[in-house]
């Protein structure tokens, strides 16, 4: 899989399109494929070395995504694969794919596309 990482603290140009371990989704999680990702205040930080990602997160930025459920852990109900989501997360949406907690995933409003829907999550859970 690949991932935007950060090369070293600093402007855009230390972001790094580069391959990075695949993510499995684990139990009580789910494995998005990313369609889109936002830009917030908190990725702006960790790139300029002024946010470290939190214990267990992956390294690289990204707090918030829309795409679609490739994978399911043991004990998720909802969502189920195919279903086209939106998630809050604590690192790593700058990437293809990413797991996250099923209950930090969203439904996408109806009316609102992918692209769209990836800036929710971060306004509508700080809200």
């Amino acid at each position: 899989m690949r991932a935007i990482v950060i090369r070293e603290p600093g402007e855009p140009d230390v972001l790094e399109w580069t391959t990075v371990p695949d993510p499995a989704a684990g139990p009580g999680e789910v494995l998005i494929e990313v369609a889109a990702s936002a830009v917030n205040r908190a990725d702006v930080m960790q790139r300029r070395g002024f946010y470290p990602p939190p214990d267990g997160a992956p390294p690289y930025p990204g707090l918030e995504v829309a795409g679609r459920v490739v994978e399911t852990g043991d004990g998720v109900a909802w969502p189920r694969v195919g279903d086209e989501v939106c998630a809050l997360l604590s690192g790593g949406g700058y990437a293809e794919r990413v797991a996250v907690p099923a209950g930090q995933v969203l439904p996408i409003p109806d009316g609102v596309g992918l692209v769209d829907a990836a800036g929710l999550p971060e306004v509508a859970c700080t809200v």
